[in-house]
């Protein structure tokens, strides 16, 4: 009587050759990779923070509220007005100090209470890049209490000019977000 052997499957031998190539395309690839996603991340973070700065001026014109945009050297807060023009950007029902930046859990509560949205937003997803004052060499760190703000009319147009910096530590990437009186936003 005969054995008849079951020719299916894959040897040791096979398996080793397969890891053996896919080590040396890991071991070529892993660098480009680690090198492109610094970039890309910063690249995120300015996508993002226009986004909500986009995002601020269509609220204003959706809502014919101001709306107000505040940044810190960790994050930015948008904050809903409760007027179409002068808006009271103080904490409510008191109305006795500007809100801090970053809002504290109270602030945030008082604003919601009021019937004001109130979204915070902290880089926390992107490592190494924080927001400053302008892109010297190094970059101007946002000082407490002199923090940038824009607030937006219900026709898309900011009560004043100014500019916010994006930088990202260890490298030399740094953006500028200049806003306009007409409500325009431009990158450099």
């Amino acid at each position: 009587m005969q054995m008849v052997r079951n020719q299916h499957g894959i040897t040791l031998m096979e398996v080793m050759v397969t890891l053996a190539i896919v080590g040396i395309v890991a071991s070529i690839a892993m660098p480009a990779y680690l090198s492109w996603k610094p970039g890309y991340v910063y690249r995120g973070a300015v996508s993002r923070i226009r986004g909500d700065i986009d995002n601020a001026k269509m609220k204003a014109v959706e809502t014919r509220n101001q709306w107000r945009i505040m940044f810190c050297g960790s994050g930015y807060q948008l904050i809903e007005g409760d007027k179409p023009r002068n808006s009271r950007w103080t904490v409510p029902p008191a109305y006795t100090a500007n809100p801090s930046c970053p809002m504290s859990a109270a602030e945030i509560a008082a604003f919601r209470a009021a019937g004001r949205r109130v979204i915070i937003r902290d880089l926390t997803d992107f490592p190494q890049v924080r927001l400053t004052a302008d892109c010297n060499s190094p970059p101007t760190a946002i000082a407490s209490g002199s923090e940038p703000w824009f607030t937006f009319l219900p026709r898309g147009t900011a009560t004043s000019s100014g500019s916010v910096s994006v930088a990202m530590s260890g490298r030399n990437d740094c953006s500028t977000f200049t806003i306009s009186t007409a409500g325009r936003i431009l990158i450099q």
